[in-house]
């Protein structure tokens, strides 16, 4: 990709398969190669099942007026990984810091939507994968669907603002993944985070109440298996979560805790719930 993007621009697969060897082994194609991609005033559209690597210390900086949109379906993906799982070489993984998204100043705030969306990055030191990562440099909107992801962190800690700033993550499954929400100044971030599954990894909500500006977090209908967990205010408002650990972090009723793990293979992925089970079973 060029460096810089101030049209709108889609992209989608262009290289195809080749399924015709009967011999030998090479990766699934990728279609696109990102690093520190800038895009102002523009939208940038994924769309198709198109994998797109990225290198170097960043993939994309978002600037004012920017909106990265990532569509794609069940059994067409978009992929998004770091460039070194796929190619030999570096393609940058020397460096102390990575991040798949960046955001630059400026108004109106950049947008991030995607949906149907999967994003690995090596599992390595926290600096080092970062999928996002915010605090002075602000989004209007992060909203996450029907997504995967592997081994990401992604922090959120917008500092004092009355721009309103929300983060919507939906049906998503967030695996070995690092996930911080931070309230510590005065600012309008609304998050939602509900029907997900967080395996293993951290998910911290952090809500220290200010004079003004408190709006209302909702954690519901989530699975926790085996992640490091922390709830600071009753402004995070839980319920309906189902945790493997004895108790319920995120509080609410309608919780169910010290949960048996027995997923089961399905067409999509190795973490369907099964028809029937125990009492401490997923069913």
């Amino acid at each position: 990709l060029t460096n810089v993007i101030t049209s709108d621009l889609t992209l989608s697969p262009w290289l195809g398969t080749n399924d015709s060897f009967t011999l030998g082994y090479h990766f699934a194609p990728a279609d696109w190669y990102a690093s520190n991609v800038v895009v102002t005033n523009a939208t940038l559209t994924l769309t198709n099942g198109v994998h797109v690597l990225l290198g170097g210390a960043k993939g994309f900086q978002l600037d004012a007026g920017s909106r990265w949109v990532s569509t794609g379906s069940p059994f067409a993906p978009i992929r998004l990984v770091r460039a070194s799982l796929v190619q030999v070489g570096t393609n940058g993984l020397t460096g102390s810091t990575f991040a798949a998204f960046t955001v630059g100043t400026g108004s109106p705030r950049p947008e991030i939507t995607a949906r149907f969306t999967h994003s690995l990055l090596p599992s390595e030191s926290t600096g080092r994968r970062h999928w996002l990562n915010l605090a002075s440099d602000r989004l209007a909107l992060l909203r996450l669907t029907d997504c995967q992801f592997a081994n990401v962190s992604l922090t959120l800690s917008p500092t004092a603002s009355t721009e309103v700033q929300t983060a919507a993550l939906t049906n998503n499954c967030f695996d070995g993944c690092r996930l911080y929400f931070y309230r510590y100044y005065d600012h309008n971030l609304t998050v939602g985070f509900q029907n997900n599954l967080v395996r293993r990894g951290e998910c911290w909500a952090s809500y220290y109440t200010q004079a003004t500006q408190n709006p209302t977090w909702t954690v519901k209908d989530n699975l926790f298996d085996g992640a490091s967990l922390s709830s600071t205010s009753t402004n995070v408002v839980g319920g309906y979560n189902g945790y493997t650990a004895a108790s319920a972090t995120f509080g609410g009723s309608g919780n169910k805790t010290s949960l048996v793990t027995d997923y089961v293979v399905g067409p999509l992925g190795r973490f369907y719930y099964p028809a029937t089970g125990t009492g401490s079973s997923l069913t």
